[in-house]
C-alpha cells in the first residue's frame, strides 16, 4: 500500500509536456506542472516565444482555453496558438513605454508624476490626435471597461488599445504566414454568442481584421445563411455574407478546409466575383 501511495504521490508532482503550435508550424515544447493552470502554461509560452501572454489564444480542438483552467487537464494535448494584433487596454497589465492605438492613432503610453499627482500620458506619434494633440496628459482618468478610457469634463470616451509589440512580430504572427486566416471586408461585423440571429450580441469586428475560424454552418432560413464560429480576436458567431443585400463581409483563405467551411468559401467567393464584375 505504501508502495503505490509513494507512486500515486510521484504521479502528481512529475512534470509533463505541452506541445503550444503556432499557425506557422512552429513549435514550442513547454514543461508543466501538475498543479498550474492554462494561466501558467501561456506565460511559459511568453518566455518561450517573446509574445505578451495576452496577445496568445490557447485552443484545443475547437475550444478557447480559459485562463483559471487546470493545466492537466490538457496533458499530452497539442495546443494550437493564435495571436492577436491588439487588445483593449487594460491597466495594469500594459507595459509603461508599450505602444498603444487611441482612436485609430498610435501613441507611446507611460505614467509621470507632476507635484503631488501622477497623470496618465498618451505621446502621440507619427500623428497627432485631432482633439487630444501630440503630448496628452490628464491627472484624473478612469477605464470604465477595458479598452474605453475617459477622464474628467470628458465630451466622449476614447478607445485605447495595446498593440503587439513589433519586435516580436516574427513568423509567428506575420500576414504573409496567416494563410488560413479568413479576414473582415466590411465594417463592423456583429459578432454573438450562438449561430442564431437572436442570441447575444457581443460587439463588432472591424475592417482588416484577421479571424481564427473554427467551424461554420447554413441557417434553416429563407436566406440559408452561413454562420462562422470564430476563435479569435474573440469567440463568437458571424454571418460573412448577407443574401440579402449581396454584400460579402468576411472573405475566405485561399485554401479553405474542407466540409462545411469550403462550401461557405464558395458561395462567398462566387458572391465576391459578382460584386467585383
Amino acid at each position: 500500500p505504501h508502495a503505490a501511495e509513494h507512486q500515486m504521490s510521484e504521479d502528481l508532482t512529475t512534470p509533463f509536456r505541452i506541445d503550444a503550435v503556432f499557425l506557422s508550424g512552429r513549435t514550442f515544447q513547454l514543461e508543466v506542472e501538475m498543479s498550474e493552470t492554462v494561466r501558467d502554461v501561456r506565460s511559459k509560452l511568453e518566455t518561450a516565444c517573446g509574445i505578451p501572454a495576452p496577445f496568445l489564444t490557447l485552443i484545443n480542438g475547437d475550444q478557447i482555453l480559459r485562463d483559471d483552467g487546470p493545466a492537466i487537464e490538457i496533458q499530452d494535448q497539442i495546443l494550437n496558438v493564435q495571436t492577436v494584433e491588439r487588445i483593449p487596454f487594460k491597466e495594469g497589465e500594459v507595459p509603461e513605454g508599450s505602444i498603444v492605438c487611441v482612436d485609430g492613432i498610435n501613441a507611446r503610453f507611460s505614467y509621470i508624476e507632476v507635484g503631488w499627482h501622477t497623470k496618465i500620458r498618451f505621446e502621440f506619434q507619427p500623428k497627432a490626435h485631432p482633439s487630444l494633440g501630440t503630448n496628452f496628459q490628464v491627472k484624473d482618468w478612469m477605464f470604465p471597461q477595458p479598452g474605453m478610457f475617459e477622464y474628467r469634463n470628458c465630451p466622449r470616451f476614447h478607445t485605447v488599445d495595446w498593440l503587439l509589440p513589433s519586435s516580436t512580430i516574427s513568423e509567428e504572427t506575420s500576414p504573409e504566414r496567416t494563410s488560413d486566416a479568413w479576414r473582415v471586408v466590411g465594417s463592423r461585423v456583429k459578432v454573438r454568442s450562438a449561430a442564431a440571429l437572436d442570441s447575444e450580441e457581443l460587439g463588432y469586428l472591424d475592417k482588416g481584421l484577421e479571424l481564427f475560424v473554427a467551424t461554420g454552418c447554413f441557417l434553416d432560413d429563407v436566406d440559408r445563411t452561413p454562420r462562422l464560429h470564430i476563435l479569435s480576436p474573440k469567440e463568437g458567431w458571424v454571418t460573412p455574407y448577407l443574401h440579402s443585400s449581396q454584400r460579402v463581409l468576411i472573405l475566405p483563405p485561399a485554401a479553405a478546409s474542407g466540409g462545411v467551411l469550403k462550401e461557405i468559401a464558395d458561395v462567398i467567393r462566387k458572391a465576391d466575383h459578382k460584386e467585383r464584375a
